[in-house]
């Protein structure tokens, strides 16, 4: 595999009152539903970079304590190979709002029972993950 690109992100699920929290992509960045979170940078550990990522994009701050990793899933696409972690968070400071509004048209509290039909298909197999209490999982 000589010419693979491998990567390491970080994702948050956060969750209150029996709804979650999606951030709609501009059509420009597909128009899904996603998750808040990104890349993990050279310098950063994955907590490190999911409070910058959080912070950056939804203006909340949270605290490693209150992270609890619940799945990591192993991506493939091509050429790529992508490893997640997802955290969920259990307390946080700060209200929600759209902080880069050049990758998102909305940030908001979506029901459980009522998720967006557009929820990206990386997404909506992690939250079905979650949902059957998987730890692990490959995604193509």
């Amino acid at each position: 595999m000589a010419n693979t690109l491998f990567s390491l992100k970080v994702r948050l699920l956060l969750e209150k009152d029996g709804s979650i929290l999606l951030l709609q992509q501009k059509t420009s960045k597909g128009g899904n539903f996603t998750l808040p979170g990104g890349a993990v940078e050279y310098s950063e550990n994955p907590m490190e970079a999911l409070i910058r990522e959080v912070w950056e994009e939804i203006g909340l701050r949270i605290q490693p304590e209150d992270l609890e990793l619940f799945h990591t899933l192993h991506k493939r696409k091509r050429n790529e190979r992508r490893i997640t972690l997802y955290f969920k968070c259990l307390s946080w400071k700060g209200e929600v709002r759209n902080r880069e509004r050049n990758k998102f048209l909305a940030v908001a509290w979506h029901p459980w029972l009522f998720l967006p039909h557009r929820l990206s298909p990386t997404v909506s197999h992690v939250l079905n993950e979650y949902i059957r209490g998987g730890r692990y999982s490959e995604f193509q």
